[in-house]
């Protein structure tokens, strides 16, 4: 064992030995114990650990406090070997009185780090550099723990850039900022990331991204985003670009950006979300999802009481998206699409109740228009109010095709010739084993408009 003593006494002793026993058997023998509070003897192992790759073991509950720089930006020494930190909950931060601005870690392309049980906070960084805790070209690994309280320009508390790949399990990024860019909790531009049953939250971006900016391979699991702000696009998710975003049997809540309050899709994005849910976001467009471009795909997903200050209050889409089963319910635009405007692009549902969702303009389930195509199978269209189009307005030579589908107990506030049920304005509404029935003033409007459908 190597052990390096250079200030403690009984209580080091005693969170040491703690902090060994984390370690498995065969493991014991090889670790760096590290005194409370001893930055010297943590920066020195550090070293060896990059070039031997012993690993390093904190004292229990100990806070190690950084009080100025190492290199760089950095205050401990850049991890350019495969270096282990485990501890049972101990915390390395920056002290708040530091007089000058640096982030914990980094990360160079051929390193990697695994973080057990250990928290990092205060990391601070100037608006032009990211990664207020964690900057990483290489591996990072962390268990357990939290990401909390850090700022940069972007990547308020981790960076990932380049072939970079961040795994997090069981660990919290909360209360970062990027105060001039992207990702507030999160900047992930590298390979890939995964995120299962932990929590971002309480994040916030000066741009896109207050949870997370995703530019890369992403998937997140059994995960809580909630509670971020981004001043533009995507509260909780802005991903982008022709990467792959998976997120399953999560929830996404109380976000708020202009466009995407839970979520932005856009510019070729291919997203996919199964099981969970969106709900308690908020955006001018798009307060659950926004989704301009690429593909979006759900299943079995619950979008819920989101709100739009303009168009969108679950859902705004003009890509092609599918979603089969879950729902779409008691969602809220002020202006157009209670639960989703389809604005121009392929939408298609499958077995999703679209219901109790509210627009101060037009459709108040569904406002599908500027050339859409929408798709209603096997799904019913019900109790959803709107100022024309309570169940469904279709316009700018839009195409909408109900199979199978109900079309019930929808509200238009205009008065007759409305379209309770549904408003055509221009394009084709299909009908093919569907009912439009009970919906007030009048189901179908203007009289005769669409085939099949009466009153």
């Amino acid at each position: 064992m190597t052990t390096t003593w250079k200030r403690g006494g009984l209580s080091a002793a005693v969170g040491l030995a703690l902090g060994l026993a984390l370690l498995p058997a065969q493991q014991a023998h090889a670790a760096t114990l590290v005194p409370c509070n001893n930055i010297p003897a943590l920066k020195d192992a550090i070293d060896q650990a990059n070039t031997t790759g012993v690993q390093i073991v904190l004292a229990t509950g100990c806070t190690y406090t950084l009080t100025e720089i190492d290199n760089g930006e950095n205050g401990l020494p850049v991890i350019t070997g495969n270096v282990r930190i485990a501890s049972n909950g101990a915390t390395i931060e920056r002290s708040a009185s530091a007089a000058d601005n640096f982030r914990i870690f980094e990360v160079d392309s051929g390193g990697s780090l695994n973080l057990t049980r250990i928290s990092i906070t205060g990391g601070q960084l100037g608006t032009t550099s990211d990664g207020g805790a964690i900057s990483s070209t290489g591996r990072v690994a962390l268990t357990g723990g939290t990401i909390s309280n850090n700022e940069a320009g972007g990547g308020g508390g981790i960076a990932n850039f380049g072939d970079g790949q961040l795994s997090l399990t069981q660990t919290n990024v909360e209360g970062n900022e990027a105060t001039n860019n992207f990702g507030g909790g999160i900047e992930h531009l590298g390979s890939t990331m995964t995120m299962t049953r932990g929590a971002l939250r309480n994040n916030t971006a000066a741009d896109d991204g207050g949870g997370i900016e995703n530019g890369g391979d992403a998937t997140f699991t059994g995960t809580t985003i909630a509670g971020n702000t981004s001043a533009r696009f995507g509260g909780g998710i802005d991903a982008f670009g022709s990467n792959t975003l998976k997120v399953a049997s999560s929830t996404i809540s109380n976000n708020t950006a202009v466009r995407g309050g839970g979520m932005f899709s856009g510019l070729g994005a291919n997203t996919t979300l199964t099981g969970g849910t969106i709900s308690g976001n908020t955006a001018e467009n798009g307060g659950g999802i926004d989704s301009p471009s690429g593909q979006l795909s759900l299943s079995q997903t619950i979008i819920q009481n989101n709100e739009a200050t303009n168009a969108g209050g679950g859902i705004r889409a003009a890509g092609t998206m599918t979603m089969r089963q879950g729902a779409l319910r008691n969602n809220t635009a002020n202006s157009d699409g209670g639960g989703i405007e389809n604005g121009g692009g392929n939408v298609t549902f499958t077995g999703t109740p679209i219901s109790g969702n509210t627009s101060g303009g037009n459709g108040g389930g569904i406002d599908n228009v500027g050339g859409a195509s929408l798709n209603v199978n096997s799904s019913t269209i019900s109790n959803n109010q709107a100022v024309t189009g309570g169940g469904l307005r279709n316009a700018d030579n839009s195409t909408a095709a109900l199979v199978s589908t109900r079309v019930t107990a929808n509200h238009a506030t205009g008065g007759p010739g409305s379209g309770g049920g549904i408003l055509e304005e221009s394009g084709e509404v299909l009908l093919t084993g569907s009912s439009v029935t009970s919906n007030t003033p009048d189901n179908c409007a203007p009289p005769g408009s669409i085939p099949g459908c009466t009153g």
